[in-house]
């Protein structure tokens, strides 16, 4: 089952994508030619839609493949996504055609269901078909005919399509046919390959098709989140007419299954015992829904909008996002707050949504804006273990959301985080001996996001594991060394960072050689993002971070610091560095800051940026050096020496 899902989503994910618009430019080479280095190739890639007056389609998919390579075999299963209440599959047709030119019919086909576990998500299945004969030079072709009776918004249609990837296809027909009578709007994004449009008394007609289609570019790191003029191309369709339908649609769903049974009040109002803050009353409900729910993954889409009632979630035991999130809503109506469902999407996944049509699938998970005692609101995730009001996971910066009400809904966003947020530090006092052994100390204080990581992932683990997980980190903070002493503060805590102490002797931690010790402070590894020639896109870092280190060294008996290292300070705009040397008697002291900014810094500036990383090992790498401390006997024997010569 598990190898069955791992290649319904490898699979889903190359032939849901709308192919790329990209004429060739090189007519010397066949199509394939151009494309042997890629695992897979459609050789024609087609889709039709048909839609009808009564809301109900015709989907008809059209797909054929190559295999290239041999990392593509596992292509040999074609997953077929389909609602059994809404869906009914009337036609499969699928063959092999191995290079001999033979034709292999498919095998078998089998239904799954992905929430066989999860009886409330039963709707939910695919169809797996099995090919044969899947190797390399294997030609894969199928069509696939669904009737649908539409979506769950009654009386709507919508429809987005990418005319990007970077999966090359040597056809591509795509076509939607649409009644007049139904009004669906049609919008364009940065369309650089106009449809042909047809009409006739009752239906207006959209197609595509287009020869050697593929988008060449080739992702990149640090790149900004998408904007409207930078988005690839792409259409919507949607009958919808306002994002205000979607809220008044979605709050209705909210009111018809927003069920509060005896028993859902009992334990909301148990929850808050002894609560008199508003957060603390919704802290309290928050982790009652966490520690006694199931958190079943399923993504807003099509046929998995409407929240299920929330006292069948109650009963169950799990619930999806939006299933938990009005149940978070419900019991915090029992405690007297008012909240709403809120539709979200992170930054780096959609441009600003009031630019497209309204499509709720633009949103792919559900949380709750909760209203304060001041007027203002806040956001809650019942899925967000470890995090306490208002903490937040560093991807939900800035997101996107569509906050459901009454009278219409509201777009919002959630707030930027400011450097505390992901603020890290840690001290280190090392005891150096003049044979080179050291003893050092070190307390680090982890960041948020480590530390709720670091303490749910442990909770999951056996005593052998975290015995393993032990000796991993000890490795990973001793560097070798034989590990004394080692706890942890804040760890059976349910929220806040975590603190980690470890006292660490090594004994042969520094090279005595000549009288000399050397204490090499390392440099910065360069980016390997900044190592290419050219780069496409300009240059982002997501946030505001910021990394402290204290590392004090205790000069051993009988040494002197000869040589310090110069302080400096390096920014490069999104990234700046700054080292720090103190001398205090028989002490060295260097602290260090790595701050990184939320900054954009244009592609053309790209060779200064590069510039930069390629010097930045070696501007700081440096060394501070010990020289054993000569006694009057040892200076008056070289004098002495000098003397007689």
């Amino acid at each position: 089952m598990k190898n069955q899902m791992k290649k319904l989503i490898i699979f889903i994910g190359i032939i849901n994508l709308c192919a790329g618009l990209v004429f060739a430019e090189d007519a010397q080479q066949s199509f394939e030619e151009k494309h042997q280095d890629k695992d897979v190739i459609f050789l024609e890639y087609g889709e039709t839609i048909k839609v009808r007056e009564d809301w109900s389609y015709r989907r008809e998919e059209h797909k054929k493949l190559k295999i290239i390579k041999e990392e593509a075999r596992s292509m040999g299963e074609i997953p077929i996504p389909y609602d059994k209440e809404r869906d009914r599959i009337v036609e499969i047709s699928a063959y092999t055609t191995t290079p001999d030119g033979k034709k292999h019919r498919y095998t078998k086909t089998n239904d799954i269901s992905p929430y066989a576990s999860y009886p409330i998500y039963s709707n939910a299945m695919v169809k797996m078909v099995t090919m044969p004969e899947v190797n390399v030079g294997s030609v894969i072709e199928y069509k696939v005919v669904i009737e649908s009776r539409g979506s769950q918004i009654k009386n709507a249609f919508w429809e987005e399509l990418s005319l990007t990837s970077n999966v090359p296809a040597k056809l591509f027909k795509i076509t939607l046919i649409l009644p007049k009578k139904l009004d669906i709007q049609y919008k364009e994004f940065n369309l650089n390959h106009k449809p042909k449009i047809t009409q006739n008394h009752t239906t207006i007609t959209y197609a595509w098709e287009i020869a050697d289609v593929y988008d060449e570019r080739k992702a990149e790191d640090y790149v900004p989140p998408p904007r409207v003029e930078d988005w690839m191309e792409g259409v919507e369709f949607s009958s919808i007419k306002s994002w205000k339908d979607i809220s008044r649609w979605y709050y209705a769903l909210v009111q018809k299954n927003l069920k509060i049974t005896p028993d859902i009040e009992a334990m909301a109002e148990k929850a808050i015992v002894g609560k008199v803050a508003l957060k603390d009353k919704a802290r309290s409900i928050l982790e009652y829904i966490q520690d006694n729910f199931r958190y079943v993954s399923m993504s807003l889409g099509p046929y998995s909008l409407e929240p299920h009632p929330t006292d069948q979630v109650f009963k169950n035991k799990y619930g999806d996002c939006k299933d938990l999130s009005l149940l978070c809503v419900a019991m915090l109506k029992v405690a007297g707050i008012d909240s709403n469902i809120a539709l979200f999407r992170d930054e780096f996944s959609i441009t600003d949504p009031r630019h497209d049509l309204p499509i709720p699938a633009l949103f792919d998970h559900a949380i709750v804006s909760v209203k304060d005692e001041k007027g203002g609101s806040f956001y809650v995730d019942p899925q967000l273990k470890g995090y306490d009001i208002e903490e937040y996971p560093l991807y939900y910066q800035n997101a996107y959301t569509f906050v459901i009400t009454a009278d219409g809904g509201k777009f919002e966003r959630l707030p930027m985080f400011p450097e505390e947020r992901a603020y890290a530090r840690r001290d280190i006092n090392t005891v150096i001996n003049s044979d080179g052994s050291a003893l050092s100390e070190v307390t680090s204080l982890w960041s948020l996001d480590t530390s709720i990581e670091t303490r749910e992932q442990l909770k999951s683990l056996d005593n052998t594991q975290k015995e393993d997980f032990y000796q991993r980190l000890n490795a990973m903070l001793s560097d070798g060394g034989e590990v004394l002493e080692r706890r942890w503060e804040n760890f059976d805590a349910r929220y806040g960072r975590l603190k980690s102490y470890i006292k660490v002797r090594r004994r042969d931690a520094y090279l005595v050689s000549d009288d000399m010790i050397i204490l090499d402070v390392a440099g910065y590894q360069r980016e390997i993002e900044f190592t290419k020639d050219k780069r496409e896109n300009p240059i982002f870092y997501p946030g505001d971070t910021c990394d402290e280190s204290v590392a004090a060294y205790q000069v051993p008996k009988g040494f002197r610091v000869l040589s310090l290292p110069k302080d400096f300070e390096k920014d490069i705009g999104f990234l700046s560095i700054k080292r720090e040397y103190k001398r205090d008697k028989d002490k060295v002291t260097i602290r260090e800051v790595t701050r990184q900014k939320r900054i954009e810094i244009p592609s053309e500036e790209y060779p200064r940026v590069k510039e930069f990383f390629d010097k930045l090992p070696s501007e700081t790498q440096q060394r501070i050096v010990l020289r054993r401390t000569k006694s009057w006997r040892q200076k008056l024997k070289e004098i002495w020496a000098i003397i007689k010569q």
